[in-house]
């Protein structure tokens, strides 16, 4: 009796559950199901995916990493990079939202009640699409989630779901709004952001909303860089803001922009709020450090600044402390005390990061200011290691950085060489007493050493070498033993940084585009040394312990062809220096001061006559005219057959240069339009009249390039190769030079292909060896993407089987890229696809930029190839879509998904 009364209890439970469970079903309407639906809905989300997406935004705020140089950004950093660190909680958070929403909306519309009808309210209730209150919050949370994935458009989508089908929920609806105006401006369209936020009414935002949309429109203003219609907006944000995270980062960034208008005594009060509400020792400290940098007086300033540096907490700041040191020296005109801090900071620095970049980039700034360049050079190279590339000053860094590096390795020459012959004069006694300190030095030094060898020479080579005029007296004209080999610096740089960047490389011609591999020590040949070198084994084996005297002892010349060498090498370093002062650092002076040092060395070289005609030039701009009238007799006299004593013989030389200088562009544009139209006899005519009367023009490279594509076009291959090639040999460094040496590549790629097809094309027999394997691959390949924003080419394939063609639109793309172009770099190949060559067209950041350029080719007049289009396809790929042709997927059916996106 009492198990069959259980029975009928556990029945009658499962009865009223049943009925319980039917009665709130999505798919009944009722008070009962929306009270359940919304609290099921309210739980889940907010004790599930709500607490994740709180765990993704902390991690998110823990990982991002700031420039408190720059004005920092009102939000931490999302993208591609920080989406993917928070993932799996955006994912979950994702995932419940999206479950929540599946099982818990409720669009059945409710039962009419017709008294209810006339009531306003209940209409308003029953036209919602959506009944179950909680839903919104889920679709707003979801949208967050995937802002916080760096899926924007996917964010966007969400709020646009959200504004069209909850219309009544007038305060969700506008907060979706906002994110979706943010959403644009982290996708950088600030146009689209800014319009959104106008479209806003701002008398119907809620009190509760003011704060975010004031947040969010500051946002779009100091991405557009607006910094000072930013200051109001920020500061409604920080009088909301509840968050104390964000409230220190408002405050901060407050402080930033005020100090950028002038109003440094509202710049300190805010850091120090700022500093006040910190989460993180590192915007504590930065508070505090910029709080002190706005401090008026410098004195004070410093005072506190020092104290800083003196905090144990401070330990791992310091580049920055000893940074702002050297600024609040800087702001007094006390130029040697700043530099001494700047170089206190790189010394002391411990996170090799980006405020030691911009320690190094203010240290090779001063010294460049100066004109030392040779102390500069080490520091640019700090920059380009430490700085992000993205980074505003990294590219203006890069070049110095290229250009004193070539400068460094020529001084070094000289130096090097000069030592070792001024050592080649003693008696070998002397040498080894020499070579002793040294070795104990060098023993010290290794003792001594920080880990960060590059900034220890950067600060010697400074330290040695703060001259007023910036080049070192040649220690060969010296009576001090003092020599190369003490500069530990310059060794060590001259010779380890250019080894990391070049390889190791013999000094000579083009040496840039060589990869040979040298096996001596310094640029003296073995061949030369092995000759008296008692030091070498029986099997020449070349000595490289530093700590053996030998080692040194074998690197000073002994024979007269050995010291000649060494001679030969100063003349083209002095001359290659001579050449960076005037053409890439435009420092005359320093050009004139050491083309006269070879003119003074090297009174028999046959450079001497340009080094005469630059000095000649150089007194003709300084309105020397004497010195000119010196430098022009002395190339009439000494060298009277050489092309610069035939132009300054002609009396009408320097009428006839003004003039051309007038009217050079249009003479160049006039030889293109001929060339563009096919006009090749006034192209070459041209180029002869510019050989002979101007050679020296700087538009002479220009002239020579039309000339050599000429020749492609209507003579031998042989005789384009010669004429490139004695193009780069003139011009080895002018802007035509480049996409010389890439027709050249291309044209001994086309070679070699041309060869391997004669003895059985490598390709086809690979084909023909992995027809399986590619058809295997092509299984496992993905389709073609639809994405238009990456990368994108043009693929020009000849409709008939002719390399010819090929060359000659290769050629017209070349000169129009050339002269069309100043900023854009759009690279081209020939490559062999399904045995077709085929000319890409590289270097296109979006499909829209594809698409312009291909509709410049044929509607441009200026295009010489527009005509020759006709036997051409010319397709738009992306980068992504090119490799999955190589990889398993044909041409043919691209061509067809691409007509298919049309």
């Amino acid at each position: 009796m009492a198990t069959k009364t259980k029975n009928i209890i556990i029945f009658s439970a499962i009865i009223l559950l049943s009925g319980l469970f039917i009665a709130c079903s999505t798919k009944k309407n009722t008070g009962l199901s929306r009270g359940y639906q919304g609290f099921a809905t309210k739980y889940n989300v907010k004790f599930n995916a709500q607490n994740q997406y709180d765990d993704g935004i902390k991690a998110l705020r823990a990982a991002n990493q700031d420039d408190y140089s720059a004005i920092l950004p009102m939000f931490p950093a999302v993208n591609k990079e920080t989406g993917g660190a928070i993932s799996s909680q955006m994912n979950i958070t994702v995932e419940k939202c999206r479950k929540a929403i599946k099982l818990h909306s409720i669009r059945t519309k409710p039962t009419k009640k017709p008294v209810g009808m006339s009531d306003e309210k209940y209409r308003e209730f029953r036209v919602q699409e959506e009944f179950n209150p909680q839903i919104k919050t889920a679709w707003l949370l979801l949208g967050k989630a995937e802002f916080h994935k760096a899926d924007f458009i996917g964010a966007v989508g969400d709020f646009n779901y959200l504004i069209r089908h909850f219309s009544q929920a007038t305060a969700t609806v506008c907060e979706a709004k906002l994110w979706v105006a943010h959403s644009y401006a982290e996708m950088d369209w600030l146009y689209e952001a800014e319009n959104t936020l106008q479209n806003i009414d701002e008398n119907s935002i809620p009190n509760s909303l003011n704060g975010t949309f004031a947040a969010f429109k500051a946002d779009i203003l100091l991405k557009q860089k607006r910094y000072k219609e930013a200051i109001p907006f920020l500061s409604v944000a920080v009088k909301h803001e509840k968050d104390k995270y964000l409230l220190a980062r408002f405050e901060f960034i407050l402080g930033q922009l005020y100090e950028l208008s002038g109003q440094n005594a509202l710049a300190t009060e805010h850091f120090l709020k700022a500093k006040s509400k910190a989460q993180s020792y590192e915007m504590l400290f930065n508070a505090e450090l910029r709080a002190n940098e706005a401090e008026k007086n410098s004195a004070k300033a410093i005072k506190n600044l020092q104290k800083m540096a003196k905090n144990s907490n401070n330990k791992n700041y310091l580049d920055q402390i000893y940074y702002a040191v050297g600024n609040q020296y800087l702001k007094s005109s006390n130029e040697p005390k700043a530099i001494e801090n700047y170089q206190k900071a790189m010394e002391l620095s411990t996170r090799n990061g980006l405020e030691k970049a911009l320690v190094a980039l203010k240290l090779a700034d001063l010294f460049y200011a100066k004109q030392d360049y040779i102390a500069s050079a080490p520091y640019f190279d700090s920059v380009v290691k430490l700085m992000p590339n993205t980074h505003i000053e990294y590219k203006r860094s890069e070049k110095s950085a290229e250009i004193l590096g070539e400068l460094v390795q020529n001084y070094n020459t000289v130096q090097l060489q000069d030592s070792l012959l001024h050592l080649s004069t003693m008696s070998e006694t002397e040498q080894l007493k020499i070579i002793d300190k040294i070795i104990v030095d060098l023993i010290e030094q290794e003792k001594q050493a920080a880990k960060d060898s590059a900034d220890r020479a950067a600060l010697a080579v400074a330290k040695g070498f703060d001259r007023a005029d910036g080049f070192e007296p040649l220690p060969g004209t010296a009576t001090s033993a003092e020599w190369y080999f003490y500069n530990s610096s310059l060794v060590s740089r001259g010779k380890r940084e250019f080894d990391n960047k070049w390889g190791r490389r013999i000094l000579e011609d083009n040496w840039r585009r060589t990869n040979k591999v040298s096996t001596q020590t310094f640029s003296m040949a073995s061949g030369d040394l092995a000759e008296n070198d008692t030091t070498s084994t029986e099997n020449d084996t070349i000595i490289t312990d530093k700590h053996d005297p030998a080692y040194y002892l074998a690197q000073i010349p002994k024979t007269d062809e050995q010291k000649n060498f060494a001679l030969s090498q100063i003349a083209t370093a002095l001359y290659n220096m001579g050449g960076i002062f005037l053409i890439k650092l435009q420092d005359d002076p320093k050009a004139d001061g050491t083309y006269r040092e070879f003119q003074r060395r090297f009174g028999a070289d046959d450079r001497k006559c340009e080094t005469y005609y630059y000095v000649y030039q150089i007194s003709g701009r300084a309105n020397k005219d004497d010195e000119k009238v010196v430098f022009r007799d002395k190339i009439i006299t000494e060298f009277p057959q050489s092309k610069y004593a035939a132009m300054l013989i002609d009396p009408n030389y320097a009428a006839k240069m003004a003039q051309f200088i007038q009217i050079q562009d249009s003479i160049y544009a006039a030889t293109y339009s001929a060339y563009t139209s096919g006009n090749f006899n006034i192209v070459n005519e041209n180029y002869d009249k510019m050989a002979q009367n101007f050679p020296l023009s700087e538009l002479m490279p220009k002239f020579a390039f039309l000339h050599s594509l000429v020749i492609g076009k209507t003579g031998s291959r042989d005789d384009f190769e010669v004429s490139l090639n004695g193009l780069l040999e003139k011009f080895p460094e002018s802007d035509v030079a480049p996409m010389s040496r890439d027709i050249l590549a291309l044209m001994l790629q086309g070679r070699e292909k041309s060869t391997e097809i004669s003895t059985q094309s490598l390709n086809d027999l690979r084909d023909k060896e992995t027809k399986a394997e590619i058809e295997e691959i092509k299984k496992s390949v993905g389709n073609f993407s639809a994405n238009t924003s990456e990368n994108h080419n043009l693929l020009i394939i000849s409709n008939i089987s002719n390399r010819t063609l090929i060359n000659n639109i290769l050629y017209d793309i070349a000169a129009y890229n050339f002269n069309k172009f100043l900023i854009k770099d759009f690279d081209f190949d020939i490559r062999k696809i399904e045995n077709k060559d085929i000319l890409i067209i590289s270097g296109m950041e979006t499909e829209e930029e594809a698409k312009w350029y291909k509709n410049l080719l044929f509607t441009d007049n200026s295009f010489a190839g527009k005509e020759s289009l006709k036997d051409f396809s010319v397709i738009i790929i992306s980068d992504s879509d090119l490799q999955i042709i190589g990889e398993g997927r044909s041409l043919e059916e691209y061509i067809k998904f691409s007509r298919g996106k049309k």
